[in-house]
């Protein structure tokens, strides 16, 4: 070999002509379902190859189906005595929650940016708990809202033998515990 002569690089192999087709999904919605509960491994496989997003929307329907009607087959079997204006004291004040549901969904909808999730990105999901701070001011008013709504419900409720002052503060402690649990659980995960 000659010194003008230059060894032979090594060439990169080349990529195989084979044309990977796209994945096809191999069941229905329903398969999918029954797939997920029987054979696990291959359901999943199929929704992670082929995902539909509409598909989880149905999954979340049926499921507030059936807490409904859990909800209405408990109510059925619950029997008050004696004077209940405490189930009824607390069960109107959650229009508090469904008017800051409503408020809640409106300000989301105008306010809120798009936020677009790369899920490949775990290090980017992770910093989006942040998110449920937004609401926090919400979940305050809301605590302090129905606080008041119990202690004046209490107040009548007993004949004014409970202070409203002091059904205010149980209801308030009571909704603080329930806010410190969603806290810790969005800090845990």
């Amino acid at each position: 070999m000659s010194t003008s002569e230059a060894p032979p690089t090594p060439q990169p192999p080349q990529p195989e002509a084979t044309s990977q087709k796209p994945y096809e999904r191999k069941f229905s919605f329903l398969q999918r379902i029954f797939k997920v509960l029987v054979s696990p491994r291959e359901g999943m496989e199929d929704v992670a190859l082929a995902p539909s997003y509409g598909e989880v929307f149905g999954i979340l329907a049926i499921q507030m189906f059936a807490s409904l009607v859990i909800i209405a087959l408990v109510f059925s079997k619950i029997q008050f005595v004696g004077v209940p204006p405490a189930a009824s004291i607390t069960g109107y004040t959650y229009l508090v929650n469904i008017l800051l549901s409503i408020i809640s969904m409106i300000v989301s909808w105008h306010f809120i940016p798009l936020i677009v999730i790369d899920v490949k990105n775990l290090e980017l999901t992770q910093q989006l708990n942040w998110l449920w701070l937004c609401l926090l001011p919400a979940f305050l008013l809301g605590i302090a809202w129905k606080s008041y709504l119990g202690g004046l419900g209490a107040n009548f409720g007993t004949g004014g033998k409970c202070p409203q002052k002091l059904g205010f503060t149980v209801f308030f402690y009571i909704g603080l515990v329930g806010l410190l649990i969603s806290v810790i659980s969005n800090i845990l995960r």
